[in-house]
């Protein structure tokens, strides 16, 4: 899983003219339409000069010996500041656009329901 910054995926609402598709109506794009540029998900992340990083080992396959991920800020809040989305979608997303990730791993607790740790511990 991957969390996605909101301001982004308000910016890339904006660009694919997602409020007037969602009433039905005909997109009309308006004067100085932009992409919405690269994700970034900087802000959502500890300063970045005293950043701590979760690094892997290098013994385990799904943690690579590089800088696996970045502490999100603890005032940081998911509906507010972030979505949560699969893997599927932020390769997707990723490819068209690039950017910084924030990647978490998912453990299915059961058919119905998944556990994320959003908090790095």
């Amino acid at each position: 899983m991957y969390l996605l910054s909101k301001a982004w995926i308000k910016c890339y609402k904006s660009y694919i003219l997602y409020a007037d598709v969602k009433r039905n109506n005909k997109p009309s794009i308006p004067e100085g339409h932009a992409l919405p540029g690269p994700i970034n998900n900087e802000k959502d992340l500890c300063d970045s000069e005293n950043a701590l990083n979760l690094k892997g080992t290098g013994t385990v396959e799904q943690f690579e010996a590089n800088v696996v991920d970045r502490y999100v800020r603890n005032d940081v809040r998911e509906r507010y500041q972030f979505k949560i989305v699969n893997q599927d979608l932020w390769t997707f997303l990723h490819s068209k656009y690039g950017g910084s990730e924030i990647k978490r791993f998912a453990i299915p607790l059961n058919s119905y329901s998944t556990s994320i740790e959003v908090r790095l511990k």
